[in-house]
């Protein structure tokens, strides 16, 4: 296991020296020129510095293997977006390789080479039978409910929506609580494990910024995350592939049901039953966000 690296001038220099030798003017993945002298410099045409290549956000490391150098306006352009981003007009996708992430552009030919793996050859009657099989096997279905309570700002809501905006979502007034609202998101696929720990991630995402930024600036007074996953063979209508969600608790936190748990890194925690139900507690954001989130309160005061 690689051992993180302080971010720093000298450190970054070291890099530079690791992946470029004695160059001084290379360009980064994006196209764009650096100055090896020009290491954090914003008024330089050729300024750059570190990028973690997994974000932070997503738990990424400082380790050397997840470090990036680039030019300061694509590590800007790049931020926190995962799994794709547009830098110097040009689309990439941050990919697992073996035991860890790489930059890769995404050109049209690759769009539609995927496109073309999706496809059922139904001239091959293997392949149509692999096809056949995965659907008698049934499907997962996850739903994530979101109440906000005692809403004084109600910019919250296109917040989440946003957050959340790769799936259905729609958002109606909570019955039974006053300035308050539920922002229901179906999903409707989820074929792999690595679909619903993605899901979970967008949760934990919400989590911290309504935990650490909505809440004590005041745009609300409470909130809960629910999010459960189903096994269906098939369905007739909407309504039956709904989750059977237990009532909110006014934790301001996140709840998760077992299809969740058993198949995401929940499995590896200890997590305490929620409100008496079959669903548990899942009270984690993501650290270094909440750093950030920390500094720009701060900032702002």
């Amino acid at each position: 296991m690689q051992e993180k690296m302080i971010i720093n001038r000298e450190n970054a220099m070291a890099l530079w020296n690791e992946r470029y030798g004695k160059e001084l003017k290379v360009t980064d993945f994006a196209g764009r020129k650096m100055v090896k002298g020009a290491y954090g410099d914003r008024n330089s045409e050729f300024g750059w510095n570190l990028d973690h290549i997994l974000p932070q956000s997503q738990g990424g490391k400082d380790t050397p293997s997840n470090l990036v150098c680039c030019h300061i306006l694509t590590n800007d352009e790049k931020a926190d977006k995962f799994p794709t981003f547009v830098a110097n007009e040009r689309r990439f996708e941050i990919v697992k390789v073996q035991n860890h992430y790489e930059i890769k552009e995404i050109k049209s030919s690759d769009e539609q080479k995927v496109k073309n793996d999706d496809s059922i050859d139904f001239f091959d009657p293997s392949a149509a039978m692999r096809f056949l099989k995965d659907c008698e096997n049934g499907y997962f279905v996850g739903e994530v409910k979101i109440r906000l309570s005692n809403i004084n700002d109600y910019s919250v809501i296109d917040f989440i929506r946003e957050m959340f905006i790769d799936y259905d979502v729609s958002v109606e007034k909570d019955r039974y609580y006053a300035s308050s609202c539920i922002v229901d998101v179906m999903i409707y696929d989820l074929p792999l494990k690595e679909d619903i720990q993605n899901a979970l991630d967008t949760c934990v995402m919400a989590h911290t910024y309504l935990s650490n930024y909505f809440l004590k600036n005041n745009y609300l007074g409470e909130y809960d995350i629910l999010f459960g996953v189903n096994s269906y063979k098939y369905h007739i209508n909407d309504d039956e592939i709904r989750i059977d969600f237990p009532s909110f608790a006014n934790d301001c936190t996140i709840a998760i049901n077992d299809l969740v748990k058993i198949n995401t890194d929940a499995k590896n925690k200890n997590l305490e039953s929620y409100h008496y139900s079959k669903f548990y507690k899942y009270p984690y954001t993501f650290e270094k966000l909440e750093e950030k989130l920390l500094k720009l309160r701060k900032e702002n005061k």
